[in-house]
């Protein structure tokens, strides 16, 4: 009886090392997979040029849109002459029926932060290159 039971252990033992292994052997593919992925994905971007400042300076840009729209209410308020919800509001009206895309180097709301900018103060061109980078 007892090496019944010993036998049955050892099988379900040995069922259980073959599944293990073949877990591992899965596992070893995909990440082998995944490597092979990532390296292809790699060696394409480097080859694709980019523009080093637009890389340099997107979280500056990113944090002066944050700290202007969507930090205080007031602050937006004050700058672009609108609240938070209505810029909102209109960034989605201005991109659902307006057909406004974000481009390569502007996000929606930086250009509609920026028109408004223009209309609030009157500003040139060139005075609003220098604030929104």
């Amino acid at each position: 009886m007892s090496r019944l039971k010993l036998k049955r252990q050892k099988k379900k033992q040995e069922k259980i090392a073959t599944f293990c292994v073949l877990w591992l052997h899965i596992l070893n593919m995909v990440t082998w997979y995944i490597r092979a992925i990532q390296t292809i994905i790699s060696m394409h971007l480097d080859m694709c040029p980019t523009r080093p400042r637009y890389k340099m300076f997107y979280p500056e840009r990113k944090e002066y849109m944050h700290r202007l729209v969507y930090e205080c209410d007031d602050t937006c308020l004050h700058q672009l002459r609108m609240n938070r919800a209505t810029f909102v509001t209109l960034c989605n009206m201005l991109e659902r029926d307006g057909k406004l895309k974000a481009s390569k180097y502007l996000q929606v709301d930086e250009q509609v932060a920026i028109f408004l900018y223009v209309l609030a103060y009157h500003v040139k061109n060139r005075v609003v290159k220098f604030q929104f980078h």
